[in-house]
């Protein structure tokens, strides 16, 4: 069975966070680094870096905000799905309570996001940091 994709502005704006996330090339947690030769511009098929959300995607106000996001490896990522508890400490060690508070809130924003207009700004973040 395939996986159903998005498509449009929206799409993009996830797939330019992504690179934006994962442009530092390691893994946040164990340090694995990432092995794509085309990286940070492009990660290929196989690439150990994921994109994590603390706050999950479904949040439009906190879906691509840079301080929602972590890279990390694959391992790192299933880890913390499977076990939400260490996930929830590793989270108040790495950035810290109030920084989780402010996330919590954000993503409580009620938002119609413009994803055109989100999409232009990631743009611009992505060729600062060199990744597009």
């Amino acid at each position: 069975m395939s996986v159903a994709r998005m498509k449009g502005d929206k799409a993009a704006c996830d797939t330019l966070y992504s690179l934006i996330i994962r442009s530092e090339g390691e893994c946040e947690r164990c340090h694995v680094q990432c092995p794509c030769e085309t990286a940070p511009k492009k990660h290929t098929k196989g690439c150990p870096l994921t994109t994590s959300h603390i706050i999950g995607r479904r949040f439009s106000a906190t879906r691509t905000y840079e301080p929602n996001g972590q890279s990390l490896c694959f391992s790192c990522h299933r880890r913390f799905t499977d076990w939400p508890v260490e996930f929830s400490h590793w989270i108040t060690e790495s950035i810290g309570t109030e920084a989780y508070d402010e996330l919590v809130e954000r993503s409580r924003e009620v938002t119609k996001m413009d994803w055109s207009e989100e999409r232009e700004r990631l743009k611009v973040r992505a060729k600062m940091l060199g990744v597009l």
